[in-house]
């Protein structure tokens, strides 16, 4: 994923890396203190407009700076849970610099970890292993296992307005689609 942040405004592009190259899956714009987030699926060749209290929620600036990250240093739940369940300790391999490696202590086979690099705090890689499985056509049947890898890299001071700009919506070509997330309405559903 790369996300592009600027003055309260998000752009994430999400893409997946495979032997036959990349492929963009989706594209995501919310701006800070909204109600409202864009979602280009080039999947499904849809645009997903949604709305509402859920969504706000969302797109409280630390959520929108953060991308998206499951663990952020400023957490107070990440740092309850860092102390009684996860494992914490120090490498250099592959970065030639000290970053801390965070994972499940529980978790015997170490399928999950985030690495944090130590002077920034900010995550560089989080590891899935085998966390990508693709099957037979139509079937429930495990024909590949792949590990999910997610990679950070940071560039400051360099995202433009036309980065963080929405495109022309209707000249995209995909079907437009309304969603409204609202806590009346969940709550209603679940009752």
């Amino acid at each position: 994923m790369h996300t592009y942040y600027k003055d309260g405004k998000v752009k994430q592009v999400w893409e997946i890396y495979s032997d036959e190259g990349k492929e963009n899956l989706s594209t995501t714009y919310a701006t800070a203190d909204t109600d409202e987030r864009i979602t280009i699926s080039d999947v499904d060749k849809k645009v997903i407009l949604e709305k509402g209290d859920i969504t706000k929620l969302t797109n409280t600036k630390s959520a929108l700076k953060g991308g998206g990250l499951t663990f952020t240093i400023d957490s107070i739940a990440a740092k309850l849970g860092t102390a009684f369940i996860m494992s914490i300790k120090t490498d250099t391999y592959d970065i030639g610099r000290e970053y801390y490696v965070i994972n499940n202590q529980f978790e015997t086979n170490n399928r999950w970890e985030e690495w944090v690099d130590k002077e920034t705090g900010l995550p560089l890689r989080i590891i899935n292993r085998g966390g990508v499985e693709e099957h037979f056509p139509g079937t429930d049947v495990v024909k590949e296992v792949r590990d999910n890898i997610q990679e950070y890299e940071y560039s400051f001071g360099t995202v433009t307005d036309e980065d963080v700009k929405v495109p022309d919506l209707n000249s995209i070509g995909y079907e437009i689609e309304n969603k409204e997330y609202n806590l009346e309405t969940i709550e209603q559903n679940n009752n």
